[in-house]
């Protein structure tokens, strides 16, 4: 399995950084793009410059209605039709534009969307509802957040109910409590990670950096 980094602050030689979040996950039949970045044009570019086949993206899943995430679904959806994975409590204007085009599934509770593909549901900091993505790969358990808002140890703490998580990707937001990452193997912080140097330094040998351009590959 591939996860590619379409869309961070960061990014490597050859891609454009622009606030926001997205990657695009290899699923069984396709891709899974999880969040669309602030600007359609820099996530299609970047998309581009990976050489992907946006036909290929079969699903699109939203963390969070915030424009940092969903940005860039209108200028995807010009082009393909994905089926749509967004909580239920994004906006019924959001909603209703979307189900013009294409169809969306309103996410109510934590749901497995596509095999080895499991939303942990809305959770919620009282303020922002957010849904994470947990992925089951072989004897591996991924975890993709797109800011964490609700709190990453919450996340992870669902995310355990599946088993030990291998791979932690996206976006921490204000998160700092750093001893819950000790049994983690693979730590990814990017896009809001507001302790990702922290995070970088306490475990250097396991944890790197990345941003737009960068491939996570998962045996």
């Amino acid at each position: 399995m591939e996860i590619r980094i379409i869309y961070d602050n960061n990014s490597k030689p050859g891609f454009i950084s622009s606030h926001g979040f997205s990657c695009l996950i290899d699923a069984q039949d396709g891709y899974l793009l999880f969040d669309t970045g602030w600007s359609g044009p820099i996530l299609l570019e970047n998309l581009r410059r990976f050489n992907i086949n946006i036909e290929k993206i079969k699903y699109v899943f939203l963390s969070h209605f915030h424009w940092d995430h969903i940005g860039g679904l209108p200028d995807i959806l010009q082009y393909i039709k994905p089926v749509v994975y967004a909580l239920s409590s994004f906006s019924t204007n959001f909603k209703n534009e979307v189900k013009k085009i294409t169809e969306l599934i309103e996410v109510k509770d934590k749901i497995e969307i596509i095999p080895d593909f499991i939303s942990t549901g809305p959770l919620s900091n009282k303020n922002i509802v957010e849904q994470s993505l947990i992925i089951r790969h072989r004897s591996k358990i991924i975890l993709i957040t797109g800011c964490a808002h609700p709190g990453l140890e919450r996340i992870i703490e669902k995310t355990e109910e599946f088993g030990e998580i291998n791979y932690l990707i996206g976006g921490f937001h204000d998160f700092n409590n750093l001893d819950i990452l000790k049994h983690i193997d693979n730590i990814l912080p990017c896009h809001c990670t507001k302790l990702r140097d922290k995070i970088l330094e306490r475990y250097s040998e396991k944890a790197r950096g990345i941003g737009a351009g960068s491939v996570i590959r998962i045996e």
